[in-house]
């Protein structure tokens, strides 16, 4: 029987994040450039050339992680503008999105590791940037059109307050790193009250 399309989709979808999975295991625990392409074969239980097969190389493995990341972003951006009622206060109260993520020592590790690699690799560089630009944009729009705030005037103060909402949350992973018994429930009090500050009007 010939496998149908969809199938052979399948298993090249779950063989691609096999590999995804083993290369973010291989980048934490050795950093991307002590990774070889032959110790992620065999993180990932496959052949160097099967890895080729769906990767042009590490920086590859990278964008796709990144392609992952943002679109799960995306998808926890919508289901609060569904939430019903306003996307800020949404925000406020589910500031949990993410945070327990970015507290995750394993998490809070491959988030830095990417971070320096970006500071010295022009190509993970580009894609860092154009990933960050697009969660900025996402939630700029998104907090516009709940709040009004379509004044040309204004967008110079939303992004700046964008960028600080991305430092809260993104700083987390090296206080989980510094502090990793911080107190979960203070923290989230504390991020839920700064992101009320930050978006009042």
């Amino acid at each position: 029987m010939v496998p149908s399309d969809n199938s052979a989709d399948s298993k090249a979808e779950s063989r691609r994040r096999q590999i995804i999975e083993a290369a973010m295991r291989c980048f934490r625990r050795n950093g991307f450039h002590s990774t070889s392409m032959a110790a992620l074969a065999k993180e990932a239980g496959m052949s160097v050339g099967h890895i080729y097969h769906y990767f042009e190389n590490k920086e590859a493995i990278i964008a796709a992680f990144i392609e992952d990341d943002l679109q799960e972003f995306r998808e926890a951006m919508e289901r609060l503008q569904s939430a019903g009622g306003s996307f800020v206060d949404a925000m406020v109260e589910q500031a949990d999105f993410g945070f327990d993520d970015m507290c995750d020592p394993d998490y809070a590790g491959l988030f830095l590791e990417i971070s320096v690699e970006a500071s010295r690799n022009p190509k993970v560089a580009a894609l860092v940037a154009e990933s960050d630009r697009c969660m900025r944009e996402t939630l700029a729009q998104m907090i516009a059109a709940d709040c009004g705030c379509t004044d040309p005037g204004t967008a110079d103060r939303l992004m700046g307050r964008v960028e600080m909402i991305a430092a809260l949350y993104e700083g987390l992973t090296i206080r989980a790193i510094r502090n990793p018994s911080l107190d979960r429930e203070a923290m989230l009090d504390a991020m839920r009250l700064t992101i009320a500050r930050l978006l009042s009007p």
